[in-house]
């Protein structure tokens, strides 16, 4: 199954370079568990004849890889809820079935390129900017217990008391009791101050 779907979109992405090279600069990252070296090997294997202009990459973290793309396009992959999430354009490729051993649930929330025409057709009119918020509400909704993190940690601290905790059977450790300290102000001041450095250090509210 592999091995036919990675041939079938080496073709689709040569004629992607051929058609509107000058447009888009296509990326192909290979799975973690895969060497870079191993990846070039078993493409040149599948398709000698593909374009030098498509660029193999392994450097840096999926998630930096995602924030600097445009558009993220794979098959079976979590790197789609990590980009559903920042709010990336998704497609998922299925030239062919996808067999059940692989299937997930949340991958009805993707959409689907099926065809060298849909795929074509994708690039031309370059129209993906809405595609991930069916997922992005899937995400949110099963991943995510509180909707903003910040929020669920300004409530664990407000709930800090001074009762003990105990750790290992022999070692005490004892927190300050900080009940009186946050019902007084402080809570909203750590609180607006952990919203301040998110907003500053992410640049989204949301992620």
């Amino acid at each position: 199954y592999c091995g036919n779907s990675l041939s079938t979109v080496l073709e689709w992405l040569n004629r992607v370079i051929d058609l509107y090279g000058e447009k888009y600069e296509i990326i192909l990252r290979p799975r973690p568990a895969f060497s870079l070296n191993y990846f070039r090997s078993k493409i040149k294997e599948l398709f000698p004849k593909l374009s030098l202009k498509i660029h193999f990459i392994k450097d840096y973290s999926i998630r930096e890889w995602i924030l600097s793309s445009d558009i993220v396009i794979s098959s079976f992959s979590t790197s789609l809820l990590e980009a559903a999430i920042v709010k990336k354009p998704i497609f998922m490729l299925e030239p062919v079935k996808i067999p059940e051993a692989l299937s997930a649930f949340w991958y009805r929330f993707v959409p689907k390129i099926r065809s060298i025409k849909d795929f074509l057709l994708l690039f031309e009119k370059n129209s993906f900017n809405t595609q991930y918020q069916e997922l992005f509400s899937f995400v949110k909704k099963e991943f995510f217990v509180n909707s903003d993190p910040i929020i669920g940690l300004a409530g664990i601290l407000g709930k800090i008391s001074n009762e003990k905790y105990f750790f290992d059977g022999d070692k005490q450790i004892k927190i300050l009791s900080l009940s009186s300290i946050l019902n007084s102000g402080v809570k909203e001041k750590i609180f607006n101050t952990f919203g301040w450095l998110k907003q500053n250090l992410t640049f989204k509210k949301d992620y």
